[in-house]
């Protein structure tokens, strides 16, 4: 039943995922759509909003970087014998986390600039 259980959380995740892309990208063809009645210049527009997309998949990107990095490290603490407390996995995942998202951030704000 355990089984059962975990793949109908997937299915689900996986159809609002899918949900949210197809609605998210509904919208944006009907904005497009409407600027283009109104006469406004939509390659400018959708130009920055593309950078930003791209912007955001790098800062994610570099957060699932730490993460990785947080699980490498720790797994290799293990095989060391090195891990004994029990603190110190999550004092890991908050260090290789925050730093991540501060080089996220840095990022973003010279990905701003241009």
């Amino acid at each position: 039943m355990t089984k059962l259980s975990y793949y109908i959380a997937w299915a689900g995740f996986l159809i609002c995922a899918f949900l949210v892309w197809y609605f998210s990208n509904k919208g944006r063809q009907e904005e497009r759509k409407i600027l283009i009645d109104k006469g406004v210049d939509v390659e400018s527009i959708f130009r920055k909003s593309d950078k930003r997309r791209q912007l955001w998949l790098l800062k994610l990107g570099i957060v699932v970087i730490g993460l990785g990095l947080a699980f490498v490290l720790i797994a290799v603490l293990d095989r060391l014998n090195l891990m004994h407390p029990d603190a110190l996995f999550p004092g890991i995942f908050c260090v290789c986390i925050g730093l991540s998202l501060i080089i996220a951030h840095q990022v973003g704000k010279k990905g701003n600039e241009d």
